[in-house]
C-alpha cells in the first residue's frame, strides 16, 4: 500500500475489470436479466476502488485522510438504506413468494414428470434438468431460448431440436400446443398420450402458469 510500492495489485485489478466488462457490456445487449451479466465487473470494480481508496489515504495528510476516511465509511453505510427501502416497500425485485399450495403443485408436477418415459424434452429452464427429465441417465437438453432462438434465425444452429425430434431421441415430449416443436412430432409419428387436466399446464420459475402443454410418445 506504500505510495510508490508495486503496482501490481492495481494491475492485476485494472486487468479484470477491462476483460470483464468488455464481455459483460456486450451481454447487455440480450434480453433478460442483463444487469446479472455485469455482476463480474461489480465485484471487480468494488475491488479496486477499495484499493485505490486505501493508496490515497497513504498520500493524503493526516488531517484531510482522517476526514477522506469519514467519507468513505458514510458510504458504505449509505449502501445499507437500499435494501432496507427494497424490504420496507415490498418490492423484493423478481423474486416470486411461492404459496404452500404453488409448492405442493411444483412437488407434484415434478414427480408426474419423473414418472414419464426418459429422456423427456421439456422447454422449461427447471424441469429440464437431469434430475426432472432424464432420470440422471440421459444427457439433458436445457434450451435457453433468449440464446437459442437468435441463434437459430442467424442459421447458427443445425437441425436443433426438429433433428433429435425425428430421430426420435427423446422418449417423451412435454410441449405447448402452439410449439413449433409440436408439428414437428407429429410428422416424427409420436403419439399424444391422455394428460391429466391438473398437469396440462406448469408453474414457470416466476410462479406463472405456462400455456396449455400436450404429451407425447414415441412411436
Amino acid at each position: 500500500m506504500r505510495p510508490k510500492g508495486e503496482l501490481g495489485t492495481i494491475t492485476a485489478l485494472a486487468f479484470v475489470t477491462l476483460a470483464g466488462f468488455v464481455p459483460s457490456f456486450l451481454a447487455l445487449s440480450k434480453t433478460g436479466s442483463s444487469l446479472n451479466q455485469m455482476y463480474e465487473v461489480f465485484v471487480a470494480a468494488t475491488s479496486l476502488s477499495f484499493v485505490l481508496a486505501l493508496r490515497v489515504a497513504v498520500v493524503l495528510p493526516d488531517r484531510i485522510a482522517r476526514r477522506f476516511s469519514i467519507v468513505i465509511c458514510a458510504s458504505l453505510i449509505s449502501m445499507c438504506l437500499f435494501p432496507i427501502c427494497q424490504l420496507a416497500m415490498n418490492r423484493i425485485g423478481p423474486i416470486a413468494r411461492a404459496s404452500v399450495a404453488d409448492a405442493a403443485r411444483q412437488e407434484n408436477f415434478s414427480t408426474f414428470l419423473k414418472m414419464q418415459k426418459a429422456p423427456v424434452l421439456i422447454e422449461n429452464d427447471i424441469y429440464s434438468l437431469p434430475w426432472h427429465s432424464t432420470g440422471n441417465q440421459f444427457p439433458a437438453i436445457v434450451i435457453d431460448h433468449i440464446f437459442f432462438d437468435d441463434a437459430k434465425k442467424r442459421g447458427m444452429i443445425s437441425g436443433g431440436l426438429e433433428q433429435l425430434i425425428a430421430r426420435h431421441w427423446f422418449a417423451t415430449l412435454y410441449l405447448e400446443t402452439s410449439s413449433p416443436l409440436y408439428q414437428a412430432a407429429l410428422k416424427a409419428d409420436y403419439q399424444n398420450q391422455p394428460l391429466p387436466g391438473e398437469y396440462a399446464r406448469c408453474l414457470n420459475g416466476l410462479g406463472q402458469e405456462s400455456q396449455p402443454h400436450v404429451l407425447l410418445s414415441a412411436p
